[in-house]
């Protein structure tokens, strides 16, 4: 009884330490995509994206990998900015970036892969867009542009539209400089993000965060001591 009760607390400890280092770089992720959604809008960002070049498309994968959205809500903002004068590919680009060059994953996989992981996500991520973004080159037909800009203009309301509204609240960077702030929904909810990342930080630094990290860093895996013990069990025999 006692080696169940020792074999739960030490799972225990190993969650609550996997959950404490893995929280760190979603809360910063998440406040870094926070401020950035706060500072540019959907009006500016289609402004940009209304171009099918290089800048374009450039500007489309960082936008997207800022914003960070779920699948459904990159749909719902990829729409959006489509009907607010994205071209159809800059909006594609913008729905790929913002799901597969995702901030707050880029920075668990240096936490918790190395940065080996974290380039290779982030060489898989550009590699897809960079295809798309010559495959619609070559193979998109005006046509299918403008039955497609039909079907955003019928006024079809998904599921997701309004969780994409707002995802995507943010203003120009210059104009955020000059203009006066907007106080709504989601300018309240960055607040609280920002007032949440602030008090995590604090914390983490108080109670021993860095020393528990370090700690795991440098304490042998159970798993590598088995495989250990079995090779020198092997070499003695």
């Amino acid at each position: 009884m006692p080696g169940i009760v020792n074999a739960i607390w030490e799972a225990l400890q190993m969650a609550f330490f996997m959950f404490w280092e893995v929280l760190w770089p979603l809360v910063l992720g998440f406040l870094i995509s926070a401020v950035v959604q706060s500072l540019v809008s959907r009006q500016a960002v289609a402004r940009v994206l209304g171009r099918d070049d290089l800048r374009g498309v450039t500007f489309a994968t960082l936008l997207g990998a800022a914003s960070s959205s779920c699948s459904y809500a990159a749909v719902a903002v990829g729409r959006g900015l489509f009907r607010k004068g994205a071209t159809f590919a800059n909006a594609i680009l913008f729905e790929f970036a913002s799901t597969n060059l995702v901030f707050e994953l880029g920075l668990v996989l240096l936490v918790l892969l190395g940065w080996q992981f974290l380039a290779a996500e982030l060489a898989g991520g550009l590699a897809m867009i960079a295809i798309l973004a010559v495959v619609f080159k070559y193979t998109l037909r005006s046509r299918l542009v403008e039955e497609a800009q039909r079907q955003a203009e019928m006024g079809l309301r998904g599921r997701m539209e309004g969780h994409g509204d707002m995802d995507m609240s943010v203003r120009h960077a210059i104009e955020a400089f000059q203009a006066r702030p907007s106080w709504n929904y989601t300018t309240f909810l960055n607040l609280a993000a920002l007032a949440l990342a602030a008090v995590m930080g604090w914390r983490f630094g108080t109670t021993g965060g860095m020393q528990m990290l370090r700690a795991m860093e440098s304490a042998p895996t159970p798993g590598r001591e088995m495989v250990h013990d079995h090779h020198e069990h092997h070499h003695h025999h």
